[in-house]
């Protein structure tokens, strides 16, 4: 199963999570750097991955993903072929 847009929207769902662990480095040197506490801190980077995680999997990024690619391969490969490539797609993304 080989098609443009399934290509386009893995390397948005990479990059998506390359630019939130980017964030959460960021947000981890300012708690380090700046930190009130070193339990805040932790507290702080803690909540981040949890946000990373949401943000990417379950949030937005992997929503916004899949459901071009669905509506694409429904058009052009059919019903059976859509669903295959978001299970595809969904597992090799989680």
């Amino acid at each position: 199963m080989s098609n443009p847009l399934l290509g386009r929207a893995t390397r948005v769902a990479v990059l998506s999570a390359f630019t939130g662990i980017a964030l959460l480095l960021q947000e981890s040197a300012l708690a380090y750097r700046f930190g009130v506490s070193d339990t805040l801190a932790a507290f702080q980077v803690s909540f981040l991955w949890v946000s990373l995680l949401w943000n990417v999997l379950a949030g937005g990024t992997l929503l916004q993903v899949l459901v071009p690619t669905y509506a694409w391969a429904r058009s052009h490969l059919g019903a059976e072929a859509a669903i295959d490539t978001i299970a595809t797609l969904s597992v090799w993304l989680i």
